[in-house]
């Protein structure tokens, strides 16, 4: 069983506890032996409710053994579908071994203020890059 940090918050729109294990892309360099801190101001879908909103508070992660098969914490990164737009929006959600990024996605809404790189307010049709 790998030991890895897990992070943990609370869901903004339903207030049901996230946990995202193995979420290393969350954290800022640390020093070893030190817990590492979470950059602020991530995207995360509650995988409870399926509401992506935005987050800037993640409590100090723990330390532990998981199973291969305990979802971990990915990044999916999603294209913005305003005409003539570039931008894009990368998503922390739960996501098991063998998860597939479209069919998650397509259950979630998006909270006011989620935005795409260039500032424009993400829908419930955006698609996954390429």
């Amino acid at each position: 069983m790998p030991d890895v940090w897990e992070w943990r918050t609370t869901c903004l729109c339903c207030g049901m506890p996230i946990w995202l294990p193995d979420a290393t892309f969350l954290q800022q360099s640390y020093n070893l032996g030190d817990p590492p801190l979470a950059q602020p101001l991530r995207p995360l879908a509650c995988p409870h409710c399926k509401r992506v909103a935005i987050y800037d508070h993640f409590a100090p992660p723990i330390r532990r053994a998981i199973l291969v098969s305990t979802p971990r914490g990915k990044q999916i990164r999603l294209s913005c579908e305003e005409q003539d737009c570039e931008g894009f929006l990368i998503v922390i959600a739960v996501c098991g071994p063998n998860d597939i990024a479209q069919e998650i996605r397509q259950s979630w809404e998006f909270e006011e203020g989620v935005r795409c790189s260039n500032g424009h307010q993400f829908r419930p049709l955006s698609t996954i890059a390429p």
